[in-house]
Parts: structure tokens; C-alpha cells; sequence
């Protein structure tokens, strides 16, 4: 996946039991100020991730802030 065929999205508020328990694969969410949205795998983050500032990429799951380099990193303690 290369960094052009990333869709920037805005801050969304995401379930994340919903998330897990209905894709196979974890996934994150590439977020910015542009209003649309993209999920992707956590591989396929982990390849493009050098190319997201992590202070521009938020990630919203439900009540608690998390950008996916931190959800990154937690899945690889899994």
C-alpha cells in the first residue's frame, strides 16, 4: 500500500469491540483534517506509518484518544 492510496479521514469515534469482533484482522484508523475515512490493516499501517505524522493521525475509539502508532505498538506486545 502506498501513501497516495491512503484516504485522510477526520477524527472519528470508533467502537472497538465493534472493530475487533467484525474483522479478522486488527485494524486503525488513518485520521486528519479531511473528511473522509479509511480502515486499514494494522500490516498495512505498520508499512505506511513512517509517512503520518503521529500528531496528525488520531485515532478516536469511543472514549479514549489513541494514535495508531500507539495501537501499533500495542498489538505487537499481543
Amino acid at each position: 500500500m502506498h501513501p497516495k492510496d491512503i484516504i485522510p479521514v477526520s477524527v472519528l469515534r470508533v467502537n472497538t469491540n465493534a472493530i475487533f469482533k467484525n474483522l479478522r484482522t486488527p485494524k486503525c484508523i488513518i485520521a486528519n483534517n479531511e473528511p473522509k475515512a479509511m480502515l486499514i490493516s494494522i500490516k498495512d499501517y505498520e508499512k505506511i506509518a513512517e509517512f503520518f505524522e503521529p500528531r496528525h493521525t488520531v485515532v478516536d475509539f469511543g472514549e479514549k484518544w489513541i494514535s495508531p502508532k500507539k495501537l501499533l505498538a500495542a498489538h505487537k506486545k499481543k
